[in-house]
């Protein structure tokens, strides 16, 4: 499974249209592996950086607070969205491993709404 990752420096993005890198990781049985890495420029448009996720073959994206019409682009295209979250990378990456991103949320995230990802698609592809 892919998981991106929306950055700002390098913690998820507040606002999943400023981020200024994409990361994309490998996601297998609770082993988390790095497979590229995409730097943004500050002028390039929403619709582009969501074009780069979808062409990147991303199960799942991972970001702060997003527009609804990106959020609905992606989730048309097959893609998770879990957003309102926020954290270093080093911690997104320990709660991918474990599984759990909870300690991840937050404040503008419906705290009755369940982190569920996927991941069932066990493959390193």
């Amino acid at each position: 499974m892919k998981i991106c990752i929306a950055l700002f420096e390098n913690r998820i993005s507040s606002v999943f249209e400023n981020a200024r890198c994409l990361r994309l990781y490998y996601y297998c049985r609770g082993e988390v592996r790095f497979a590229g890495e995409i730097k943004l420029d500050k002028n390039i448009s929403p619709s582009s950086i969501l074009s780069l996720i979808s062409s990147w073959g991303a199960d799942i994206l991972l970001c702060g607070a997003i527009e609804k019409e990106s959020k609905d682009f992606l989730i048309h295209r097959g893609i998770q969205v879990e957003d309102w979250l926020g954290g270093q990378l080093e911690d997104v990456i320990s709660a991918l491993k474990r599984g759990d991103l909870s300690s991840l949320c937050t404040p503008g995230r419906n705290m009755e709404q369940d982190i569920t990802l996927d991941l069932t698609k066990n493959n390193m592809e």
